[in-house]
């Protein structure tokens, strides 16, 4: 079996649609971790709104017990 020589320009070629393969699978990982910190992030509001709510409903409630001790 002979080996081929590759010329340099097409050595540049294959070194080119490599780096762009690399390139497109960083920018797909990317894409995905930022859709997941917006869903995460988006989540984590919703439980802390939620959590704020309930935590004044709570405080409200025990507002209405001390001023009835205080009667």
């Amino acid at each position: 079996m002979i080996p081929k020589f590759v010329t340099k320009e097409e050595h540049e070629a294959v070194a080119l649609r490599r780096r762009q393969v690399e390139a497109e699978a960083i920018r797909q990982r990317n894409e995905e971790l930022r859709k997941k910190y917006t869903s995460f992030k988006k989540e984590a509001e919703q439980t802390a709104t939620k959590d704020d709510q309930t935590g004044r409903a709570r405080n409200d409630v025990h507002k209405e017990e001390k001023i009835e001790y205080r009667k």
